[in-house]
């Protein structure tokens, strides 16, 4: 039977795990851009936030001495290590990797990959289940015009704001200080729901049977997607005790977006459009084929999303219709050296 004494440690990890995961202030939240619409005018706009405002959120959640990171290169990416000592003894542990961004390539790196390792523990994935929609851009500046605003789900449920959400406030307040004011922005809708992860109340064979509707919804990609967020390779390998785990699992995948409805036409070209990102990814034509998509209105924000992001097939299905503006696409992937279909 636990002491009086494991089960208060206990109760502040659960207290930590709750910390950690607490979002962050509209003012901690910055916005890049992402794919654009033809016409260069609007754009998908993507969450991030700071890597120190993680290192806070790490030092106020567990303690500076209780969490230390570890780098190393596999495979020309950069893997973070970060391991946390929690108050009931246990040591966890999570990884992930990054390439180097376009600014300050070693340095962008290491912070992509400690902030992509801080997400498995929790800090700011919920960021992932926002969708802002399409959002006014300024091609020249390369910028969005007006960030979103996030919902109230988004936002922290204290007023009370700890040290790096005060510096993110101040910094923005500044900012502000310096433009003119504009109309507010439009708010930043849910994908799905608007419920925050909360501990699953069901059974671990209740939650299985509630996933796999679920997966038909949203397609294999964006399921195994928010698993992999989760630090999960299959659905079947989560603790069956770990209720909070699947709580958090079956709220983002909730939280996902209906997969489109593709004729079969569209699915055939979804399908090489896939090989053809698959290919470029590993035949190194990954500037090539994101050349190509520029010539098509399909900008990435990032060149690495050819490689990380499972919905940029669909995207260029949506984007690149009619059977001879895909003729044209194809034979131009063959032309750089893809291989023919």
């Amino acid at each position: 039977m636990p002491t009086k004494h494991q089960l208060a440690m206990e109760a502040h990890t659960d207290e930590m795990w709750g910390k950690l995961s607490e979002p962050f202030p509209q003012a901690a939240i910055s916005w890049r851009p992402g794919a654009t619409t033809q016409d260069k005018k609007k754009c998908i706009a993507l969450a991030y936030i700071d890597a120190r405002d993680v290192m806070d959120r790490l030092d106020e959640a567990a303690g500076p001495s209780k969490w230390s990171d570890d780098y190393k290169e596999v495979m020309g990416r950069i893997v973070c290590t970060i391991t946390l000592y929690c108050p009931d003894g246990f040591i966890c542990t999570k990884s992930d990797g990054a390439g180097d961004s376009d600014i300050e390539s070693e340095k962008g790196g290491l912070s992509d990959a400690f902030k992509r390792a801080a997400v498995k523990l929790g800090i700011g994935r919920y960021l992932y289940r926002l969708d802002a929609g399409w959002v006014q851009y300024d091609e020249l500046k390369k910028k969005i015009v007006k960030p979103p605003t996030l919902p109230a789900w988004a936002l922290p449920s204290s007023t009370t704001m700890t040290g790096g959400e005060t510096r993110a406030k101040q910094g923005a307040e500044q900012e502000s200080a310096t433009k003119t004011s504009e109309s507010a922005p439009a708010a930043v809708q849910p994908k799905h729901n608007d419920t925050p992860a909360t501990p699953f109340t069901g059974d671990f064979f209740a939650w299985l049977k509630l996933l796999g509707p679920e997966k038909k919804r949203i397609g294999d990609s964006a399921y195994y997607r928010v698993l992999k967020l989760n630090g999960v390779a299959k659905a079947n390998t989560v603790n069956k005790k770990d209720f909070r785990k699947m709580g958090e699992v079956l709220a983002m995948v909730k939280a996902q977006p209906d997969l489109p409805t593709l004729s079969d036409e569209d699915e055939v070209f979804r399908l090489k459009a896939q090989i053809a990102c698959q290919n470029a990814s590993v035949d190194g034509q990954v500037p090539a084929l994101t050349e190509l998509l520029e010539t098509f209105g399909i900008k990435l924000a990032d060149p690495t999303e050819v490689e990380t992001n499972n919905d940029l097939p669909i995207l260029i299905t949506l984007q690149i219709e009619g059977e001879d503006k895909r003729k044209e696409f194809l034979d131009a992937y063959v032309a750089f050296g893809g291989l023919p279909f």
